[in-house]
């Protein structure tokens, strides 16, 4: 197993550790009858697989897929910038040192 690994499963160890060391948070009073209520609710009012789906379900899903659509487009917008500007400024940085060290061998002795 190599460093970063190791590394990794430390980490991941000390996350577990803290998170069995946190203090559990009760639940207000009815929280469980009011869940188990509405899971009744839904399993009684689900529709069946024959029934057709309701075209609000359609729409949800349509617009959740166009915005899907548009973050991976601003996501690959944002890492395509990046990654363009960090070439730049390499490229830049590799011309003024070059620029400067033309510079220094006019001041060397020939």
């Amino acid at each position: 197993m190599n460093r970063k690994q190791e590394d990794n499963e430390q980490f991941t160890s000390y996350l577990n550790n803290l998170l069995d060391e946190m203090p559990l948070e009760s639940t207000s009073d009815g929280f469980t009858d009011r869940v188990m209520r509405q899971v009744l609710e839904e399993s009684v009012s689900a529709p069946s697989a024959s029934t057709p789906r309701p075209k609000a379900a359609s729409s949800r899903r349509k617009s959740q897929l166009l915005h899907g659509l548009i973050a991976s487009a601003a996501t690959i917008l944002f890492i395509q910038s990046g990654l363009i500007h960090k070439l730049v400024t390499i490229d830049s940085g590799i011309n003024q040192l070059s620029s400067y060290i033309a510079d220094l061998t006019h001041y060397l002795p020939s």
